[in-house]
Formats: C-alpha cells, structure tokens, sequence
C-alpha cells in the first residue's frame, strides 16, 4: 500500500511522514504513544471505504506529519528581551526549512520513542518515513551520517517521493 498523499503545494517544499502499519494494533494506541495526530489511520478489522459491506483491512495503518518544529525541541533558552527571542525564531524557522535538519529532529523524535517502535516491530508491524519532496524547491539535500545510522539502528525504511514537476 502506498503512503497517501499529505503534502499540499503551499506547503514547505518537503513533508516528512512517519507511517506504521501492524497486524492488529489500535491507531488510538499509536496516537496516545506517540502524541501526533494521524492524517489518515484505520485498523484491521474495519470495513475497507468507512461502510459496511467492505471487505474488512487486514492490517491497521497509520500516518501523521512530522511538523519539524513542534517535534524538535525548540532551540535556545526562553528569551528575555525581544532581540533573543527573534534569533530563536529565526533559528526554529530555518529547522523547519532544511530538509537535513528537519530530518536531523525527526530522528531525534524517533530515537525518544524507540523501545515503542521497536515494540511494534517485534509485535509484526513496520515502522517507516516517508519524506515527499518537490525537486525543483529542494535542489539537493544530504543524509547525515548520524541519521542514516539512527535509522538503520531503528529498523525504519526512509521512502523518499520526488513530487511535481522538476
């Protein structure tokens, strides 16, 4: 199954999701766990298409964005005088700019959650990213080599989609 589409085109030029699926998890779980609203989830049993009479999905499914700067800990201290408080703000709006960091903190979230995930995996679930990216905004980005190690160390699959027109 594909990841659906979450990303609009007055959005950023990228959007990073976390997506798991698992044989019989309830996506409420998932959502209490890991504090991010789904954009799209359903679990195994429900009728495919919200009606009755569906055949039934044979897995729960379950999709939220990866907001950069509401996961990420914000950088600096609280400010105290108005100067301090713009440098903060421009540093949080240039994390949620760079594709880099952005996945710099979704790991950084990730890791926070990990005896869960890996959890979920050990249970027969699957734990990814999926990061939709609009090539003609982005241009090129690098994987640090912190994240990519993260992630291998995690289990999780990063799928990248190249959006729109290049």
């Amino acid at each position: 199954m594909e990841a659906r589409r979450v990303r609009t085109a007055a959005q950023r030029p990228f959007e990073i999701s976390l997506r798991i699926r698992h044989p019989s998890l309830d996506p409420n779980a998932i959502t209490d766990e890991l504090h991010l609203k789904p954009v799209h989830s359903f679990k195994a049993g429900q009728p495919r298409g919200g009606g009755a009479g569906g055949s039934p999905h044979t897995e729960s499914y379950w999709l939220a964005r990866m907001n950069p700067g509401a996961i990420g800990e914000p950088v600096g201290l609280p400010a105290t005088d108005p100067l301090q408080a713009l440098n903060v703000q421009r540093a949080n709006e240039a994390l949620v700019g760079s594709l880099g960091q952005a996945l710099a903190v979704s790991v950084a979230y990730l890791r926070r959650h990990a005896a869960y995930l890996g959890r979920v995996q050990i249970d027969g679930g699957q734990v990814g990213l999926h990061v939709e990216l609009m090539p003609r905004e982005v241009g090129s980005f690098s994987l640090i080599p912190h994240v990519a190690r993260a992630l291998s160390e995690m289990r999780i699959e990063v799928e990248f989609e190249f959006s729109g027109e290049s």
